[in-house]
């Protein structure tokens, strides 16, 4: 876990029908139990996040084809960790609660975003907390 976070690559498992990834069993296990999952695109330029859940984990799953960046702090941090990643690939990334987490698509392809979480969102609580990064 690296400062409130973990990421790794993950294993191609595509063919000639096209690109696949798998979330890893070890994901499930730091979830526990998914309670909510979003799919979503972030377009050249464009970021999504700038924000935490106090009390509820996240795994996000990554589909990539150019380049992009995971940027993240806890609140209490006057700097946010910032990772570059270049090319072709799938990345799971697992975020405590608490961390702040923002992806900034970089490239010149969108980025497909799978975010999975061990709570169910709940619109107009505290839960999803705003702590702009970039």
């Amino acid at each position: 876990m690296m400062d409130g976070c973990r990421m790794y690559t993950l294993e191609y498992k595509g063919d000639e029908r096209g690109w696949l990834y798998s979330l890893p069993a070890e994901s499930l296990l730091f979830l526990g139990e998914v309670n909510e999952m979003h799919l979503g695109a972030i377009e050249p330029d464009a970021i999504r996040g700038n924000h935490f859940h106090p009390n509820r984990k996240e795994v996000l799953l990554v589909q990539h084809q150019t380049q992009w960046e995971f940027l993240w702090q806890f609140p209490d941090e006057d700097e946010p960790h910032v990772e570059s990643i270049l090319g072709h690939g799938g990345v799971v990334i697992e975020i405590l609660p608490g961390v702040v987490h923002t992806l900034r698509n970089t490239g010149t392809h969108s980025l497909i975003m799978a975010a999975f979480s061990n709570r169910a969102y709940v619109p107009d609580s505290d839960d999803t907390q705003r702590l702009i990064l970039v």
